[in-house]
């Protein structure tokens, strides 16, 4: 879990700068946590942490460093962050951005992020929020739902996006991945619509049409991906299943 929460926590400073290349793709409905937790008890791996994603643009124009600074301190704040170190507060070159770590109650980490940008005609804001908790449970359907509920407030419009990943002994086969993708996305009722395998591991997308709107990912409509990569400094394969995809765990 410290090597996802830094490479998360050094990479808080650019989402938005994903989030903005990608905006046209990136505002499909999640799947909702309850299909999330059913698909991994049908990956039937034991689960190591979750990770929930959001992100809303809250407005076309470009704030000052205060104003960027008080909109940071106010979603910690709502969100009930505890902060665990001094606030990142900077400003140049038509770039302000504030960010914080900290902590939820039961240990889930987080990261609260504003970023506003005079790089685009207009210029624009965006807002996010990053969790990652060892404990998966029905917990992560409130958690995503205050996510949500905080970053579409006043009608913006925000992207939540839930991981769950864990680990098995051992390198996985083909076939297995195979059947773990196959037995995962049936459980959702929905069908697997990319599936690509390399020497890094796999990467299947998914399509389950009853959970609404999807992205567009490489020429596919998915909401659903699955990953399965062999890691050879622990001698296991780590699997991860997302919805509709986190950049950080693919």
């Amino acid at each position: 879990m410290k090597k996802l929460l830094i490479k998360l926590a050094l990479s808080a400073l650019i989402i938005f700068v994903l989030a903005t290349k990608f905006v046209d793709i990136s505002l499909g409905q999640s799947l909702e946590p309850d299909s999330i937790l059913k698909a991994w008890e049908a990956a039937a791996v034991l689960a190591d942490e979750f990770v929930i994603d959001g992100w809303a643009e809250i407005g076309a124009q470009f704030l000052s460093l205060s104003e960027v600074e008080g909109i940071g301190r106010k979603l910690a704040q709502n969100m009930g962050v505890k902060a665990l170190t001094r606030p990142t507060i900077s400003e140049e070159d038509d770039l302000c951005y504030y960010t914080v770590e900290g902590s939820l109650t039961g240990g889930i980490r987080a990261i609260i992020t504003v970023q506003s940008s005079n790089r685009t005609m207009g210029g624009s804001t965006h807002v996010g929020i990053l969790l990652v908790g060892e404990d998966v449970t029905s917990e992560i359907a409130s958690l995503r739902r205050k996510v949500l509920n905080l970053l579409t407030e006043g009608g913006r419009t925000g992207e939540v996006s839930i991981g769950i990943s864990g680990s098995v002994p051992g390198h996985m086969s083909a076939d297995t991945v195979r059947a773990l993708c196959n037995r995962t996305v049936a459980s959702v009722g929905g069908q697997i619509v990319s599936y690509q395998s390399d020497s890094f591991g796999t990467v299947a997308g998914a399509n389950c049409a009853r959970l609404g709107k999807t992205m567009d990912f490489g020429g596919v409509q998915l909401n659903l991906q699955i990953a399965a990569r062999y890691n050879q400094h622990s001698g296991s394969t780590i699997v991860t299943l997302a919805s509709p995809f986190l950049t950080e765990l693919f």
